[in-house]
């Protein structure tokens, strides 16, 4: 059965979906680059169609239009296509993307997690750790960590997210920024690429003013009770009930969060029962519970890609956002 993850590698542990290399350190980017499988390149060719019509004495023949104002990005080391882009797409390399990660830290102590490409080299992702870490409570660590992702078929802008990463449970969230960062920190692949980066870069040298915030908050939070009534009611803000639907699937992940509330992670001595241990609660089931499957698609690494997708980028991305945020409105404003 046919899957969208190309290649990748990650230090110590692997991802969910069990493939790729497994380092048993944190490498520097150079080495993460080849053993993630990104050292290929990215070219830009014209399109074509072709079209066969007849010659002058009535026998086939084959012509060649070339479309205008259209590029196909190929891959270099394997000639596949991974999409068709205007010209004014602008290619940012793979080892372009290290370079930008390797430069953010100027002590140059950046340790990669994982990096990789999903859909045959279409996207690709680094994830790069962070030397600043605090502690909620005693055992309770968040360490800090940036993501980078571009997509070379053209389907999305360059993110580079600076994210926190809860270690008791390896539950992640996006750290907030503000609209004006958030516009930087999504780069369209037009206009002069390197200046937009050099912008991104000015914003996530910032980011551990963020990250100092969000620990502030976290801490705030588990000062706070938060029972089990008020988690119910939070999940179906969240998870809205459907009438006149299945609700079956809804439910299930309703529960998902309240179980996480009463799991180990959520028992450390000062988080149980508290603000921060409903919202990591909501994190734990979408980060290592959820599910999500194409229509009609019965392939599970499908399923596992999907996952992937979403807690990256798209709906569980936002469910954590929005915990989040009307958790916090909840108990401390």
């Amino acid at each position: 059965m046919a899957h969208e993850i190309d290649t990748a590698a990650y230090s110590f542990k692997p991802a969910w979906h069990k493939l790729g290399v497994v380092l048993d350190h944190f490498p520097y980017g150079e080495e993460m680059k080849d053993a993630s499988g990104l050292g290929w390149l990215v070219g830009q060719d014209p399109v074509f169609v072709h079209k066969v019509i007849q010659d002058e004495n009535g026998n086939p023949k084959t012509i060649y239009i070339e479309v205008p104002d259209m590029l196909g990005n190929v891959r270099e080391d394997n000639l596949n296509v991974l999409g068709l882009v205007s010209k004014k797409y602008k290619v940012v390399q793979n080892c372009e993307a290290f370079d930008f990660v390797d430069g953010l830290h100027q002590d140059g102590i950046i340790r990669y997690e994982a990096a990789g490409s999903l859909k045959g080299g279409k996207v690709v992702w680094l994830l790069a750790r962070m030397p600043e870490e605090f502690e909620v409570v005693a055992g309770d660590k968040l360490e800090q960590y940036i993501l980078f992702t571009t997509a070379h078929d053209g389907s999305r802008a360059i993110w580079v997210m600076p994210t926190s990463v809860r270690v008791v449970c390896n539950n992640t969230l996006a750290l907030a920024t503000a609209k004006a960062d958030k516009k930087a920190l999504s780069i369209v692949h037009k206009g002069n690429i390197m200046d937009k980066l050099n912008d991104a870069r000015k914003i996530i040298m910032k980011s551990n003013e963020k990250f100092e915030k969000f620990h502030t908050t976290a801490q705030k939070l588990a000062e706070v009770q938060f029972d089990i009534e008020r988690l119910q009611a939070l999940t179906e803000i969240l998870i809205p009930k459907e009438t006149n639907v299945n609700d079956t699937r809804r439910q299930k992940a309703r529960e998902n969060i309240m179980l996480a509330f009463t799991d180990s992670p959520q028992n450390l001595h000062g988080i149980r029962g508290t603000a921060w241990a409903a919202f990591n609660a909501v994190t734990q089931a979408v980060d290592h519970q959820s599910s999500y499957w194409g229509k009609n698609d019965d392939d599970p690494m499908r399923a596992r890609e999907a996952r992937m997708d979403s807690l990256l980028w798209g709906a569980n991305a936002r469910l954590k956002s929005e915990a989040l945020s009307l958790i916090t409105q909840a108990v401390l404003v």
